[in-house]
């Protein structure tokens, strides 16, 4: 299982080698969800400079393990 690097309380992005802007994913116990579509995007969205909550963007770079992970378990909830 690919290593998660603590970005901020149980928010996480994978370690190397990992591919460059991939997702910030939320874990927490077995719960496991995306939460930015890349850091930067995570960041604009948790800390806003501006009223209103954006919506999160598609996912464009998959980590290794975990966006199997996320997919799985949402595909599960949705049927």
């Amino acid at each position: 299982m690919p290593r998660l690097v603590p970005v901020f309380g149980h928010r996480f992005t994978p370690a190397a080698p990992s591919p460059s802007g991939s997702p910030v994913i939320s874990a927490w116990q077995t719960d496991i969800i995306y939460c930015g579509a890349n850091l930067l995007e995570y960041l604009a969205d948790e800390y806003p400079l501006e009223q209103g909550r954006k919506t999160l963007s598609p996912i464009s770079v998959r980590a290794p393990f975990w966006s199997r992970f996320v997919e799985a378990a949402n595909r599960a909830e949705s049927t």
